[in-house]
């Protein structure tokens, strides 16, 4: 392709976009003369009311530049005015549900089962089972235990053999031994005092009683 076609092609391809913006720059002159001229009719109505003179919008000639305005700008002022649409209607959702939490005054603890009871609502706990001190073992119960013990320490005891298998007399009395009531026995000539809750064993030793150690179970749980 020469110069010459190279040159026309361009010169035709620039006359074809002058007159592009010529047809728009006319299409946007005329949309604002009527924009103008409403204002006017619009001016020339409220000077009328008010009885002014009327001074209308100078219509600009048509060789002056023309301001189509910033979309971009417009676009976003829309998106901010929209945001802050949302967030006034969010706000106000908000504050028609929020409910003002209800203030009570401190009260103790026995005030408020005091409360509760009175409204019905709670039941004191009981206990259901027994509640007992240690138990007082029979005689026959003492004297097993005196004769393990023995069986334990007959040797500490003096003895030369073990009595524990011999008798073991219960002397139908009673005595206190560290406060303790105690169940009197008598074996191969020594003289015993055993707990009737089983708490401590005694031998006697001239006027005093001396405490035996319970060791084994063989006997009290053959």
């Amino acid at each position: 392709m020469s110069k010459e076609s190279k040159l026309a092609k361009k010169e035709a391809k620039a006359a074809k976009k002058a007159a592009k913006a010529e047809k728009q720059h006319a299409a946007a002159y005329a949309s604002l003369v009527k924009k103008i001229e409403k204002k006017n009719v619009k001016l020339e109505k409220k000077a009328n009311k008010k009885g002014v003179p009327f001074v209308p919008i100078p219509i600009p000639a048509e060789d002056e530049p023309i301001k189509t305005g910033n979309k971009a700008g417009k676009i976003i002022l829309t998106i901010v005015l929209v945001l802050l649409l949302w967030f006034l209607i969010y706000f106000i959702v908000m504050w028609v549900k929020y409910q003002v939490p209800t203030i009570f005054p401190p009260t103790t603890v026995a005030e408020e089962i005091s409360e509760d009871s009175a409204a019905g609502d709670v039941s004191h706990y009981q206990n259901q089972h027994l509640i007992t001190t240690t138990p007082t073992y029979s005689v026959e119960q003492c004297r097993l235990v005196l004769r393990q013990t023995i069986k334990d320490q007959w040797g500490d005891l003096g003895y030369s053999s073990d009595p524990s298998g011999g008798t073991i007399s219960y002397l139908d009395r009673h005595t206190t031994v560290n406060g303790a009531d105690c169940y009197v026995y008598s074996c191969s000539g020594v003289t015993y005092a055993v707990a009737t809750n089983i708490s401590g064993i005694y031998y006697q030793s001239g006027s005093n009683w001396n405490p035996l150690t319970f060791n084994n179970t063989d006997l009290l749980f053959d």
